[in-house]
Parts: structure tokens; sequence; C-alpha cells
């Protein structure tokens, strides 16, 4: 039986026409564009929560000031109601995080992900 990892919004069209069925959500949270989709925490995985997510990064030296206003002008703008909705339509759901908390998470994914490949013996090709 064929599996595939996928976005909510990439998968949608094809669970309404029954062509295939939406098994599990990878994140702790259920995706409001597949409300009836358990988690795979859910689903007995309990420690099981994978995001994908896009970031904004600038060079190492880029002067302080300089992301910070970037960062500022980035959340403004995610914060606004149409592009909200804009972006929800397109299965993303803006989660603004400063310079030190973005650079906390990929760390923490980077650990979390270099652990995984290293329990599992994963070797690149």
């Amino acid at each position: 039986m064929p599996l595939v990892w996928a976005s909510p919004v990439s998968v949608m069209p094809f669970v309404a026409q029954g062509k295939v069925k939406a098994l599990a959500i990878s994140t702790q949270r259920r995706d409001p564009m597949l409300p009836q989709v358990p988690t795979v925490a859910e689903s007995g995985v309990l420690e099981f929560d994978t995001v994908n997510w896009f970031g904004v990064v600038a060079p190492a030296k880029a002067r302080f000031e300089t992301v910070t206003r970037i960062g500022q002008a980035i959340r403004e703008v995610i914060g606004l109601a149409d592009v909200q909705k804009r972006m929800a339509m397109g299965g993303l759901n803006p989660d603004f995080r400063n310079s030190d908390q973005f650079r906390e998470l990929m760390v923490k994914d980077h650990q979390k992900y270099g652990t995984i490949i290293r329990a599992s013996g994963i070797k690149a090709d």
C-alpha cells in the first residue's frame, strides 16, 4: 500500500474525492484544514511532533539593527488579517519568532533529527 507524507493543502482535493485517506497529522495539534484527522500522537505515538517551517535568515555578520528592523516588518505583515487569511488558504499557519527564538528552533530541530539519523544509522549517499 503506497504511503506519502504531504501538507494538508496538497492532499485535500484527493481526500475530498475519496482517492486517498488521510491517516494522521504530524504535529501535536490537529490541522484546521483537516480537523477530522487525528494527530500521530492521538494515534498512539505520544511524542511524535514534526512541523515544516519556513524562515527568513541573514548572513551571520548582519547588523543587529537590520535584523531587528526586518523582523519587526515581517511580524507586522503576518499580523495583518488579510495576510493570515491568504496564508491559511495556502496551508500555512504563521508563527512569528524573533531571531533568538528562531535560532533556538533551528538548533532544537538539528539536535532532534541528528539524534534520529545517528540512532537509525542513516548515511548520506
